[in-house]
């Protein structure tokens, strides 16, 4: 079972240096889809393993993550594979559309 850890400006350097696959959720408190859809993160992230690391960052409290990442909606989902951005997953998401997001992920390349 993957922990959900609370990312921010200051340790979201966690998820660019790991050399597996990290899926973060960006999200904010005002959010009505984000906070509709938080329990089907929430469950996904529980029935992944432990290797995977799973997060998420309120965008209020981490802008320059915002801005960084280019986040133009939220809620948005981000897979990073060796610490590289190689997919986005904007709206909300069922737990079948994030497993199969993953699994995409995990053959891609660098997102550009």
């Amino acid at each position: 079972m993957s922990e959900l850890k609370k990312y921010d400006e200051n340790n979201f350097c966690e998820i660019e240096r790991y050399s597996g696959v990290s899926v973060v959720r960006l999200y904010a408190d005002w959010c009505a889809p984000c906070r509709q859809s938080d329990v089907f993160f929430r469950e996904f992230a529980r029935q992944l393993p432990e290797d995977i690391r799973t997060g998420v960052v309120n965008v209020i409290l981490a802008p320059t993550l915002t801005w960084k990442y280019d986040i133009a909606s939220i809620p948005v989902t981000l897979f990073f594979r060796q610490g590289q951005l190689v997919k986005r997953a904007y709206g909300p998401k069922s737990i079948s559309e994030l497993s199969r997001d993953l699994m995409g992920a995990k053959d891609q390349q660098a997102y550009h």
